[in-house]
């Protein structure tokens, strides 16, 4: 098994066994492009303030052309700083938005683009709201992100990963888990989990993962704020 198949099957077994075959997309799911955005090396300065306000009306603009579906800051006091979640066909204009952005161009701010399978329909329900609603402000909510990672046991066993799609379809089925998908590329990121509760339970949920209980896979949270319609309520887990 190649790295690039053993990160996906270690990060989403649900993903493999609804399509049978790596590279296909289940039903009701979609690919995209998230935007990991962490603290660059260079130093904030006067013009801070300017370039934050710069960098913000760049994310509408791509918002607008269709390219930037989901924004927020992370909210805690590390180097994360925010995530972008952007269509998953559109990587050269992405690119070139992304090389222009004041803040990246200044070295405040560095991004990483990833290619991420995960549930269909984000940002759709805010969008239709705007649209709806013009120059109505937005509500913020906090959801707990949870970056997976490649666990140093190697991959997860065919029961484990068994166990690891029944434990995914027990958290959305209870609401907790709203979004959740894999990493479609080989690294130390493998997937990412979306919670709509508190910390500490998403923490007691991320632990109680098999591939996690295992050591096939390690965990790292971070609050993440974004306006309210952007993910959805709920989604599915394909099952085999």
């Amino acid at each position: 098994m190649t790295s690039f198949l053993r990160t996906v099957v270690a990060a989403a077994a649900f993903c493999l066994a609804a399509s049978g075959a790596a590279g296909q997309t289940p039903p009701g799911f979609s690919n995209y492009l998230v935007g990991f955005l962490s603290r660059g090396t260079a130093e904030p300065g006067a013009n801070a303030q300017e370039l934050q306000r710069a960098h913000l009306a760049n994310l509408t603009k791509m918002w607008e052309e269709g390219l930037l579906l989901a924004s927020g800051p992370i909210g805690d006091s590390g180097d994360l700083r925010g995530l972008v979640i952007f269509r998953g066909d559109a990587r050269a204009a992405i690119d070139a938005r992304l090389a222009e952005d004041p803040l990246i161009k200044s070295g405040r701010l560095k991004v990483e683009l990833k290619p991420w399978m995960g549930p269909a329909g984000i940002g759709d329900d805010y969008r239709a709201w705007a649209a709806a609603n013009p120059g109505a402000p937005d509500k913020m909510r906090t959801y707990q992100l949870v970056l997976l990672k490649a666990g140093t046991n190697g991959a997860m066993t065919a029961d484990e990963q068994r166990a690891h799609l029944a434990n995914m379809d027990a958290m959305a089925k209870s609401g907790a888990l709203i979004s959740a998908g894999p990493i479609l590329a080989s690294g130390e990121l493998a997937g990412l989990f979306f919670f709509a509760v508190s910390a500490d339970e998403a923490d007691r949920l991320a632990a109680s993962d098999p591939g996690v209980k295992s050591g096939k896979l390690l965990v790292e949270r971070h609050p993440w704020m974004v306006a309210e319609r952007v993910m959805p309520a709920a989604f599915k887990v394909p099952m085999p």
